[in-house]
């Protein structure tokens, strides 16, 4: 398994700020699975090849971010939106079903106009 963590470092961010290492690297939230869920889907790739086990695609924003984004119908800065990808597994007694198993990565998607984003 294969974890793109090379560049994200975890930490606690219990007050909802965006962290950063002296290098400039994103600091990855520890607490993201307690964000408001947004989406989950099953085989998002843009490859025109089929695959005999397709990723979940689990999406959490922070809480901020969301509640502005209820009100005023947009994204606000400092919006996090953290995508855990999922290995998916079926069993012999459901040939068609899928769910979800273990982690394959993880990425962050930050607007940040401080950073460019």
């Amino acid at each position: 398994m294969k974890l793109m963590l090379s560049v994200l470092v975890f930490a606690a961010t219990g007050s909802g700020q965006l962290q950063y290492t002296k290098s400039g690297e994103f600091v990855f939230p520890k607490d993201y699975r307690s964000w408001p869920f947004l989406s989950s889907g099953i085989g998002m790739t843009y490859s025109n090849n089929a695959v005999s086990n397709p990723r979940f695609s689990n999406v959490c924003v922070n809480t901020k971010a969301l509640q502005v984004f209820l009100r005023k119908d947009e994204w606000p800065d400092k919006t996090v939106l953290i995508t855990e990808d999922r290995a998916s597994s079926s069993h012999a007694s459901n040939r068609d079903g899928r769910f979800q198993t273990d982690v394959a990565f993880w990425e962050a998607h930050v607007k940040d106009s401080s950073r460019g984003g």
